[in-house]
């Protein structure tokens, strides 16, 4: 399996030239707007937050580069979250200490809730880097709580939609793994999606991310063999890596069906889940270099310079937008004060980012509202390559 730590890259003033301040000498200062990170740099949400701040880090040189935003620079400081839900919430203690105005937070719904609920207790706006789950953006309960993750219900309505009428598959069989709100959500939403299509479920199994072994589940659909088209496999490395080596061992070579935290082949080849074939999943683009977007194409190359051994993903385009939505949110409000910034953010209306259209509401702070739509990357030999833009006809509901 891929490690659970990743040496991540330094990128202070001399790496991109234009932070104005080095990430970890952050002060209280009038002269900058400064953005706290309460991100894992160990542990396993380094797969999707690593990317994402690097790609963060640049877009805070990129704006910083033409003049900042109210006539500040932006500087970051950014504190270990170590990937656990203590971690989390002493890393935004420690970030808010050091004059953090804004935070940026783990990239997931559960992991991030703790520094979010400590940043919405002092006052701030707290973007998560791209969680899915619907509990991160809810605003009943977390009403300075953002993501720039699309929602789950529209993640898993796209996979369904592809799969039912592009690859015209109509029965599948459901792998949820249930440890976190992501995973879980993400199963649920996909079978509503599927069956509103036409298309039936075989049949369903659970495990957890830390099993070891998917040995019951896998039985379960050799048992059920030729009654399902392909499998939606709901989970996230290292789980993913089990469940498809488990199921591929067993000689069941029906497509694999994924979402965007497939992205990147850091948990593929021979230390993870194989040369894998014939897997599909949707992701924020493609970062092989194909991507129909220029913009992507070009934050890709250059934050891919500056990647260490973080894996390589799609997430680094999320961290990208979360600067991006932060600042347009400032520019706005005119402020960093919470509840001023946060009603700005909620009036976005299709905001122009690296991701695409970014709207959000006075009730709804997750992207599954406007114009949204994701790639479709195709797995074949352990290589993936980029396959269309896909937009769901139908979303299940929050």
């Amino acid at each position: 399996m891929a490690s659970m730590a990743f040496a991540l890259v330094a990128t202070t003033a001399g790496a991109w030239g234009s932070l104005g301040a080095t990430a970890g000498a952050a002060k209280k200062s009038g002269g900058y707007i400064t953005i706290g990170a309460a991100v894992a740099k160990t542990g396993s949400q380094v797969f999707y937050g690593g990317p994402a701040m690097i790609a963060a880090q640049k877009a805070i040189a990129d704006i910083n580069v033409k003049g900042g935003v109210l006539g500040k620079k932006l500087r970051l400081v950014w504190v270990d979250s170590q990937s656990t839900f203590a971690g989390s919430a002493q890393a935004a203690q420690q970030v808010i200490a050091k004059g953090a105005q804004v935070l940026l937070v783990d990239c997931d719904a559960d992991f991030g809730l703790p520094a979010t609920q400590i940043a919405q207790k002092h006052g701030l706006v707290a973007m998560n880097l791209c969680a899915g789950a619907p509990s991160a953006g809810n605003a009943k309960v977390l009403p300075l709580g953002f993501s720039m993750g699309v929602g789950t219900n529209l993640e898993s309505a796209a996979m369904a939609g592809y799969a039912y009428s592009k690859l015209h598959y109509k029965s599948v069989y459901l792998l949820q793994d249930t440890s976190i709100a992501y995973s879980s959500t993400l199963c649920n939403y996909f079978a509503e999606a599927w069956k509103h299509l036409g298309g039936t479920v075989a049949g369903e199994s659970t495990f957890s991310n830390s099993d070891t072994s998917v040995q019951a589940q896998v039985s379960a659909m050799l048992a059920a063999q030729g009654n399902y088209q392909a499998i939606e496999i709901c989970s996230y490395a290292p789980g993913l890596e089990t469940a498809v080596r488990g199921i591929r061992a067993a000689g069941i070579n029906v497509p694999l069906l994924g979402s965007v935290t497939w992205d990147g082949t850091y948990w593929l080849g021979s230390s993870g889940a194989g040369a894998l074939s014939n897997g599909y999943y949707p992701a924020y683009g493609s970062i092989f270099g194909d991507d129909p977007s220029p913009q992507v194409n070009a934050v890709v190359s250059a934050v891919k310079a500056k990647m260490g051994s973080v894996p390589f993903t799609s997430f680094l385009l999320p961290g990208y937008a979360s600067i991006q939505a932060i600042v347009a949110g400032i520019k706005a409000a005119g402020t960093t004060n919470g509840k001023k910034l946060a009603a700005a953010m909620s009036k976005f209306r299709n905001l122009p980012t690296i991701v695409g259209p970014v709207t959000y509401s006075s009730t709804e702070h997750t992207r599954m509202l406007g114009k949204v739509e994701l790639r479709i990357m195709q797995i074949t030999n352990g290589q993936e390559k980029y396959v269309q833009e896909y937009a769901p006809t139908y979303v299940p509901k929050p």
